[in-house]
C-alpha cells in the first residue's frame, strides 16, 4: 500500500490509516510526504501487531528493496 499524505488529512493518514492497515494484515505501508519530500517505508513483523518504521528516505537519497518487489527510487523523482 502506498499513501500520499493529503494536506488536510495528514494526521488521519499517518495515525488512523496506519493502524487500520496493520489490523487488516497489509504487510507493507509506504507513506509519501510531498511537503517534507520523504518516503517512509513501514513493514509488519511476521509476529506481532502494527508496523515497524523500516526507513525514512529523503529527497536526494536512493531507496532500493526487493521486498515486496524489486524497486529503486528517489523521493525527489515524485515529490
Amino acid at each position: 500500500m502506498v499513501e500520499v499524505l493529503s494536506p488536510g488529512n495528514a494526521g488521519r493518514d499517518v495515525v488512523i490509516k496506519r493502524h487500520e492497515y496493520a489490523a487488516g494484515g497489509i504487510p507493507h505501508y509506504w507513506i509519501v510526504d510531498k511537503n517534507e519530500r520523504t518516503l517512509t517505508v513501514l513493514s509488519r513483523p511476521e509476529q506481532g501487531k502494527g508496523y515497524l518504521d523500516s526507513t525514512v528516505v529523503k529527497a536526494g537519497e536512493r531507496f532500493e528493496t526487493d521486498d515486496p518487489f524489486p524497486i529503486s527510487l528517489d523521493p525527489a523523482d515524485f515529490c
